[in-house]
């Protein structure tokens, strides 16, 4: 919000943001302390469920042939920002439980979903993500190399496609603005790097969680590819997706750690 005012613009763009720290927090804490019993029902409903909003991206107008959101009154929401860490949770659940035709389904529908809209930021993060859920889960080698050539296709076909969607200065180009603020701009990205991951490194160095690890890689990806393209900044850019996002890997960790 300081460095949107310090760049003439309204601090009100991350409003959202602020509403979705609120959200973010009760849903947290309802997934570690409400939710008892994970059931495997319960994971396929969440698995269809998330496939199902990300499916409805193409049911609101394109913009420049893209599809990536849900828009609710004047809001948009960036989809796969919000239901990418339930997909990942549930494809964790499934590998673990050895359900391993769920997981193939839940990953390959989603792949070609994100290739589709497209959202080659989105989908490289993904695919790496579950390739290394895959790999860490112990999945045999025919099935680890299948995921393995079918991640590297989600990422070369979802680059291919180039959108020509225009950069918003408060979503895709914030790093840059914080950046041009020198010492104090990057300071505040470095202990905002801090906060973010440390949680998901804290549980990986203790408890060698596998979703930990994945949700990671899925973070690092998320904010690397940024300078690559015009895609969103995770957490940072203005949009409540990705804050609801980051509550839900933090719920689903902490759940996981918890069984």
């Amino acid at each position: 919000m300081y460095t949107v005012q310090s760049n003439g613009i309204p601090v009100n763009v991350f409003y959202p943001n602020l509403a979705a720290v609120l959200l973010g927090v009760l849903i947290a804490i309802g997934i570690i302390f409400k939710w008892q019993h994970v059931l495997f029902t319960q994971l396929k409903l969440l698995g269809l469920f998330a496939v199902l909003l990300l499916l409805a991206s193409f049911l609101f107008p394109a913009q420049e042939n893209v599809h990536r959101w849900l828009s609710v009154a004047s809001f948009k929401f960036n989809i796969s920002m919000l239901v990418l860490p339930v997909i990942l949770f549930c494809l964790h659940a499934f590998l673990r439980s050895g359900h391993f035709l769920y997981a193939i389904f839940l990953f390959v529908s989603t792949g070609i979903i994100l290739t589709v809209q497209p959202d080659a930021g989105q989908g490289t993060s993904f695919a790496l993500a579950a390739l290394i859920l895959f790999a860490i889960n112990k999945s045999n080698y025919p099935l680890l190399l299948g995921v393995f050539i079918t991640s590297l296709m989600i990422i070369m076909l979802s680059w291919q496609r180039v959108d020509l969607l225009e950069p918003v200065d408060y979503v895709e180009e914030i790093l840059y603005m914080t950046r041009g603020l020198g010492t104090v701009g990057y300071s505040a990205l470095l202990v905002t790097a801090i906060f973010i991951f440390s949680p998901f490194l804290r549980m990986v160095s203790r408890q060698k969680n596998p979703l930990a690890i994945a949700y990671i890689i899925y973070l690092l990806s998320s904010f690397v590819v940024t300078e690559f393209g015009h895609y969103p900044v995770p957490l940072l850019g203005a949009g409540s997706a990705a804050v609801i996002g980051w509550y839900l890997m933090l719920g689903f960790t902490f759940k996981v750690q918890g069984r």
